[in-house]
């Protein structure tokens, strides 16, 4: 489940930028910067999630996972300002 939810927000994330583009609400380059590291976000949290599965319990794995769940809500945080600021 918490795979699922992680993709899930970053699929929102990701679609935040391209939301702000089409309604003209910030320069392209910007959009283009947030798709750009919306996307490492998305190939960081997918390591640091199947790393965790792997090793549960050990202190990197839940170090890891902490951190790739904190880098998936600041994308999400930051799409939505993108979108609604």
């Amino acid at each position: 489940m918490n795979f699922s939810l992680g993709l899930l927000m970053a699929v929102l994330a990701i679609l935040t930028g391209m939301f702000a583009a089409d309604l003209a609400q910030w320069p392209i380059v910007e959009v283009e910067g947030h798709q750009g590291y919306s996307f490492a976000s998305v190939i960081f949290y997918i390591f640091c999630t199947t790393y965790a599965y792997t090793q549960p319990f050990k202190p990197a794995a839940l170090f890891f996972y902490g951190l790739a769940a904190l880098s998936i809500g600041a994308t999400a945080w930051t799409g939505y300002q993108m979108v609604f600021h």
